[in-house]
């Protein structure tokens, strides 16, 4: 069977030719697709050395190379690029890229689409927010950097308004506290809607996009099947935005309107909760197929 893809997981830290655990099921599934060549690399040596080893070599390197894997910060993810090109393969998302859709602000700041579909944002760089603005803008927040919030934690999910500039600079020097080595970039003040519930669960759903179009949408927040799902014209308004693999979120308000909540990179986007893995790669192959 001819092959249409490189496809590059993450290896278990133990056992370099098998896959990390939490990449099983996809990696398998990928596998069995046929169509797409599958290596391994070794992550702790690229985080300790920035170098890549791959557990087998491909057969084409002149394939584009998807890779399927953890979050890195945009820098990491320069690097990463960097050595995938001296092996001689072909990435298909640039630096410029991944950094675009994994920072949600820049996709934000750079697309309509986007920006007309979402709830309010309001950015600043570094550690510290301007209580002013977020005053005179919002009922209610959240605090994120430009990739995250903080769960599992008692840091608030949602901050009303009117809020002291020395409350701000407390909540948002915690909030940096929490993220650790992982705060990226500066302090996002995102504006707090209130969501649809269908028997307890909020109706969120997750967009894949590849080359430019839709690759497929699915349930992601495990709510019922018979949920409503997002406007088609809003998930296709979503589409050609410049990366060549990308994600975004949308979610039901409970006025019944849909908004925009999220953007990230396709490469280290989960699948959606309700999504098949042995689907999404043979869905994912026939579109890479299409430009082979």
């Amino acid at each position: 069977m001819n092959k249409v893809a490189n496809l590059l997981f993450p290896a278990d830290y133990f056992d370099k030719r098998s896959p990390d655990g939490a990449m099983r099921a996809e990696y398998e599934a990928a596998v069995a697709e046929g169509r797409l060549d599958v290596s391994l690399f070794d992550l702790e040596l690229f985080d300790e050395r920035g170098r890549v080893s791959l557990a087998r070599p491909f057969l084409d390197p002149e394939l584009p190379l998807v890779y399927r894997g953890w979050m890195m910060k945009p820098g990491e993810y320069g690097s990463f690029h960097r050595a995938l090109v001296g092996l001689g393969l072909r990435p298909i998302t640039s630096p410029e890229a991944y950094a675009e859709f994994h920072m949600f602000p820049l996709a934000y700041e750079r697309h309509e689409a986007l920006r007309s579909s979402s709830p309010g944002l309001l950015v600043f760089s570094g550690a510290r927010a301007d209580a002013g603005m977020v005053n005179g803008r919002f009922e209610r927040f959240m605090v994120k950097d430009y990739v995250k919030s903080v769960k599992g934690t008692s840091f608030p999910a949602s901050v009303r308004t009117p809020i002291s500039q020395g409350d701000l600079d407390t909540l948002v020097a915690e909030f940096v506290r929490l993220r650790g080595g992982l705060f990226t970039e500066g302090i996002v003040l995102k504006e707090v809607v209130d969501l649809r519930r269908y028997g307890g669960a909020t109706n969120e759903w997750r967009a894949f996009y590849l080359q430019g179009k839709l690759l497929n949408v699915c349930r992601n927040s495990n709510q019922h099947a018979s949920a409503s799902a997002p406007p088609a014209g809003l998930v296709s308004s979503c589409e050609s935005l410049g990366s060549p693999y990308y994600t975004v979120d949308f979610a039901e308000l409970a006025s019944g309107c849909w908004v925009v909540v999220e953007t990230g990179d396709g490469q280290v986007s989960g699948l959606a909760a309700a999504q098949d893995p042995v689907i999404y790669y043979q869905v994912l192959a026939d579109r890479m197929g299409e430009g082979a």
